[in-house]
């Protein structure tokens, strides 16, 4: 979701998507394909009789859904893909994934396997389950030596605490 985009106004999920979908002009004919995916998502983990809101479920549940897909029902490559797009679509401009994937610094399939019970709403937390290491760490910034590496986690750590997000300053606007 980019910054200015209005809050969403419905409080039903479906609701919600075909007014993100038209705030954002596409065609009717996408509207319908993505609430078609979506619905089907939420009734396929549904058809044990306990149906589940998409906020709940992640990425075993996509994957899952998707594996379906091509193995049982052997849909096409374009319509597998159209069922994707219609889910990333519902994950990133509805229930808001990409601007949790922005604020915690998480990659995308980190945000997917995000759990409503990682997160702790009240003190503005997630749950980090698997953590990267020292080693990882290093690698990714370029650093040559592992002490260059504990030297700027440790500033890191002490400064955290000032350290202010982008997304700290929508929340004062909204």
């Amino acid at each position: 979701m980019k910054p200015g985009t209005p809050p969403l106004q419905s409080t039903r999920l479906l609701d919600q998507l075909r007014e993100r979908i038209r705030y954002m002009h596409y065609s009717l004919s996408t509207e319908k394909v993505y609430q078609y995916w979506v619905r089907f998502f939420i009734r396929w983990h549904g058809r044990d009789g306990q149906m589940k809101h998409p906020r709940t479920m992640g990425a075993p549940e996509i994957e899952a859904v998707l594996t379906m897909l091509a193995t049982e029902r052997k849909v096409s490559t374009s319509t597998h893909n159209q069922a994707l797009s219609a889910l990333l679509f519902l994950y990133r401009e509805v229930l808001k994934l990409a601007r949790l994937l922005y604020g915690t610094g998480m990659r995308l399939m980190e945000g997917i396997r995000a759990r409503v019970k990682d997160m702790d709403f009240d003190r503005h937390v997630n749950i980090v389950l698997e953590a990267k290491g020292i080693r990882t760490v290093q690698e990714l910034l370029g650093h040559s030596h592992v002490s260059t590496t504990m030297i700027y986690t440790h500033v890191l750590k002490v400064a955290a605490g000032g350290t202010a997000s982008p997304l700290d300053a929508l929340s004062s606007l909204v």
